[in-house]
């Protein structure tokens, strides 16, 4: 039997987590991620940042089985709802430093981020989900997209602060603002 965090795992949710055509960005991302769980640094047991995170969310990741997932069963404030959610539990999953009045976060992506990158099951991959929820609930929301380009950039990063793939004498890459 496969362990929860194992490679058997790992790629059965990354393919779960491309089962929706959202794009290139999305696919960047995801690759990131899975790049991110194969490395050896991020093996450990804790989590990723739960406070905050969207009641509905928690509910459909404790459920017996996940999918499919059915937006017919939310009404329209509970979508806005949601999304606003998944902004604030992101912004909460930041450093101090990181953090920013408004929803989305601060602007660099040079400093240490090795707190923020959890690896296995409940980890980083709890709010991928909660980001293809999103995705199918609003479509068209720019900050999604914001989000998804953010947390590509985060996982890019190596568990130190320089950019993984020999990138570490450019110079360090601004968040989006």
């Amino acid at each position: 039997m496969q362990p929860a965090n194992g490679p058997n795992w790992c790629d059965m949710t990354k393919a779960e987590l491309l089962s929706n055509d959202f794009g290139s960005d999305w696919v960047d991302c995801i690759s990131q991620w899975h790049e991110f769980e194969g490395m050896l640094t991020t093996n450990s047991n804790s989590q990723f940042h739960s406070r905050g995170r969207p009641k509905k969310l928690s509910s459909w990741l404790s459920s017996q089985s996940h999918l499919p997932f059915k937006s017919k069963n939310w009404d329209p404030e509970e979508i806005g709802v949601f999304g606003n959610e998944m902004e604030a539990w992101w912004n909460q999953a930041q450093l101090k430093w990181q953090q920013t009045a408004k929803e989305l976060l601060g602007d660099q992506y040079s400093s240490d981020l090795s707190t923020f990158r959890k690896g296995g099951w409940s980890g980083i991959s709890t709010f991928l989900f909660g980001l293809q929820l999103w995705r199918v609930l609003q479509p068209d929301s720019d900050a999604w997209t914001e989000i998804v380009h953010d947390i590509t950039m985060c996982l890019s990063v190596s568990p130190k602060g320089a950019r993984s793939r020999g990138l570490e004498d450019e110079e360090p890459v601004v968040r989006m603002s």
